[in-house]
């Protein structure tokens, strides 16, 4: 019997053509996007998961409490210490310095480790379960040894055995190959392409100072310190614990300002105050439009196949004559419902499979997203179909099952539920505007970010890694690029003006007695800085070379924090600047215009600009638009005779900036790509709902033709109502869009205002694509020639 209802369910789904082709193309475009979308959450869900005591394993982090909130993610070696010797609750420990930049070289070919190298040793992977294809974790705690990826392996060494092999660290420093990682996984927050012995760290870093090791609030982003408790339940006794061993350990006039947390591994991929790239509302967002994506889909679904099925009322009168029940024509629509989604969820498969290798090479490239598991994506999928095969398969069947005989006999498929039907579109047509109008204003946003004064100029400056032997060769390098045309100026600091590397302290300002409650931000350039990236003196002069005391060049922010109103008042003032010259206080000599130093989604901070070489890890160099290419050419070419054992590494300013956004870049295009899918699945629901209006109306449509009506009367009566749908959802929309848009707004300290034509033009958006869609097929019906219809009827 069953089988009798696949034949004839096949047959019909080949008999008309055209309208089984809509289903799948609606259909199959919801699961391919509810599918991406699910492999998207699920990825990001799952971070670091897979570590066998994760949840009871916690990040330190602190707080530092002064006239605001600053959140830092990084601990000090000597906490770590702490942790394991003073604090019993602590099962275990790890230490690590991470994002470190060197330059290898293996066999004379140099590599870049494009910060993602770390100095830890074997307490690392006592916490963390990374597979060993080769060697020992505690192989990393002898000096001079080195772990890689089995990627990076490949890389340096090919198909040789990289074990027992050695890479020149900076060049000079031989450090051998003891161990290889599985890096297959992607879902981890702690993870690097390359391991050092954290027992080397004198010899890789010789200017670092001994109380690296002893000193408590030696804090930096880099120095990362996870511990392992013997149960998560006591996380606060442990952050009590650490707060009284830093009143014995820290000054008493900043112990107060320090906050010691412990943040779970499993947040820390999602707190964005402690560098996480992924955030909890985000993946809500995203199974919102996924779900969205799959109603309009089903809506959709539902609508053509009423449509279709009103064209074989005849067909379901037969059938009752010959003696089916409601139950049996109930279960011949449900198989043809049952194939279409099962064709529709093999589709969708093989459209994901196509899908995710390009999604991630173009629009996820910095985080690409991988299958974690694939008995949840079977079971996800298996829901899925149930989900559309139920959900949008029952409603039609029941109408069509519960057919009137003598209307079905007689073509005449009722509209009594056309209500109903309407209201399906309605809300279809609301969430397409939704997405429209959210796009549009994300799409705004974005190009604001990106496009707005930061108050530099970053067009045309090449920013150029400097090696560390480079502090000996500046001379050269300075008689180097003033002598060419090329080269408008140039400027040794630490980094760009807008970077995400963050360095600060607390201000002694002129003969005040207590520190400032606030932490300025420090940016350590020489005497070119303000020229090279066209920073604007609004008070006093440059910095200058060679003086006797320490100059010092604040921002219009950091005046007003200060309490004054006239920057000429500043200039002279003395001022300690904490953590960039500690020895004596400086003078400050000049006052510039404001200007970005982060993201714009952080106001403008209090800025100091003071001159120490010891920091210059970067060369500004700006230069004209006359041959960039030879440019570059040169320096790379002078680069290898004085640097010969380190890469000319450099990048463009305005991409340096730009990638500050990659995370709103890739929520925009996300979004756009689920509007674009939404807006045509949801044209296809306009498109079967006219086909049943039209379907239903073809006898009047040829009786208002045989008394004189135009076509573009007949356009305009069969337009109506469809317009209409478009209005009333657009009036829905907008209220929904606008307090969405306004909460995704808040996170900005630089944002654009919500306009109503932003609105509108989501409105517009949609009304031309639903108009087009009514029109072609509106204007097919008024040209018909109503002898045809008429006789029909």
């Amino acid at each position: 019997m069953f089988q009798s209802y696949i034949k004839i369910a096949w047959r019909n789904i080949k008999k008309y053509r055209k309208y089984s082709l809509l289903h799948l193309l609606g259909l199959s475009l919801g699961v391919s996007t509810c599918l991406f979308l699910y492999l998207y959450i699920d990825f990001h869900r799952s971070f670091d998961r897979f570590h066998p005591d994760g949840d009871r394993t916690f990040r330190f982090v602190h707080e530092l409490h002064l006239e605001t909130t600053e959140y830092n993610k990084g601990g000090s070696y000597a906490i770590y210490q702490a942790l394991l010797a003073e604090i019993p609750e602590v099962e275990k420990a790890a230490f690590e310095l991470g994002n470190q930049e060197f330059t290898l070289k293996i066999n004379d070919q140099l590599y870049k480790t494009d910060r993602k190298t770390a100095l830890t040793n074997s307490a690392w992977f006592d916490i963390f379960d990374f597979h060993w294809l080769a060697g020992t974790p505690k192989a990393l705690d002898a000096p001079n040894t080195a772990v890689l990826t089995n990627q990076m392996a490949k890389k340096y060494f090919g198909d040789i055995d990289p074990l027992g092999q050695t890479i020149l660290v900076e060049s000079k420093h031989p450090f051998t190959v003891v161990g290889i990682i599985d890096d297959s996984r992607g879902n981890t927050s702690v993870n690097a392409d390359m391991y050092l012995s954290l027992a080397s760290i004198k010899t890789l870093q010789p200017d670092l100072m001994d109380n690296f090791f002893t000193y408590w609030a030696y804090f930096s982003s880099n120095n990362n310190v996870y511990l392992t408790l013997h149960d998560a339940a006591q996380k606060n006794i442990v952050e009590k614990k650490l707060m009284q061993l830093a009143k014995k350990n820290l000054d008493p006039s900043i112990v107060d300002a320090f906050v010691y947390k412990l943040l779970p591994l499993y947040d820390s991929h999602f707190d964005n105050r402690y560098g996480g790239t992924a955030s909890h509302r985000l993946l809500t967002i995203l199974t919102i439009i996924g779900s969205c994506i799959m109603l309009i889909a089903g809506i959709n679904y539902v609508n053509l196949t009423i449509a279709q099925q009103a064209r074989r009322s005849m067909e379901v009168g037969t059938r009752k004559v010959l003696g089916s029940s409601k139950w049996q024509l109930f279960v011949q629509f449900m198989t043809e419902s049952v194939l279409i989604a099962s064709m529709a969820l093999l589709i969708g498969l093989t459209g994901l499979k196509w899908l995710l290798p390009l999604a991630n090479e173009y629009l996820l490239s910095s985080e690409p997203i991988q299958v974690v598991s694939w008995t949840r994506l079977w079971l996800f999928s298996g829901c899925l179909w149930l989900i559309v095969t139920l959900g949008a398969g029952v409603y039609p069947a029941y109408i069509m099952g519960r057919l009137q005989l003598h209307d079905a006999l007689k073509n005449r498929f009722s509209l009594q539920n056309g209500l109903g039907r309407q209201s399906l579109v309605i809300l279809q047509s609301a969430i397409a505007q939704i997405m429209i109008m959210i796009t549009v204003i994300i799409v705004l946003q974005v190009n604001y970010l990106r496009n707005t004064d930061i108050g530099f100029n970053r067009e045309s400056v090449m920013i150029v890694s400097l090696p560390k032997e480079a502090k000996n060769k500046t001379n050269v390098l300075n008689k180097l690029l003033t002598t060419d045309p090329r080269v408008v100026h140039h400027s040794f600091c630490f980094q760009g003006p807008a970077n995400n590397q963050r360095w600060g302290g607390t201000v002694l300002f002129d003969n005040r007695a207590d520190w400032e409650s606030w932490a300025a931000r420090y940016a350590y350039a020489d005497t070119a800085y303000c020229r090279t990236f066209g920073l604007q003196l609004v008070a006093g002069r440059n910095l200058q070379a060679n003086t006797p005391s320490h100059e010092y060049l604040v921002n219009e922010r950091m005046v007003s924090m200060l309490g004054y109103d006239n920057p000429q008042e500043v200039l002279g003032k003395a001022l300690l600047a904490g953590g960039m010259h500690d020895d004596a206080a400086g003078i400050i000599v000049g006052v510039v215009k404001n200007y970005n130093t982060n993201y714009l989604t952080e106001p403008i901070n209090p800025t100091v600009i003071g001159s120490k070489p010891t920091m210059y890890s970067s060369l500004a160099v700006k230069f004209s638009q006359k041959n960039i290419t030879g440019l570059i050419a040169d320096l790379q070419k002078e680069w290898r005779t004085l640097f010969p054992n380190a890469l000319f590494d450099f990048t463009f300013l305005d991409d340096q900036i730009e990638a500050l956004y990659t995370k709103e870049i890739q929520q925009q295009r996300l979004i756009w790509i689920a509007s674009t899918i939404a807006i045509t699945i949801s044209s296809l629901g306009l498109l079967g709902m006219v086909a049943l209006m039209i379907l239903h109306r073809t006898k009047e449509v040829g009786v208002r033709k045989v008394f004189g009506a135009s076509v573009k009367d007949i356009v305009y009566m069969l337009s109506f109502n469809f317009v209409r749908i478009v209005g009333i959802a657009f009036v829905i929309a907008v209220p929904i869009s606008w307090w969405v848009i306004k909460k995704w707004l808040a996170d900005f300290a630089y944002r654009i205002d919500l306009q109503w034509w932003m609105f509108a033009l989501g409105g517009c958006v949609a009304f031309i694509i639903a108009i087009s869609t009514v029109a072609s097929q509106a204007i097919k019906a008024a040209l018909a020639n109503p002898v045809d219809s008429l006789r029909n009827e």
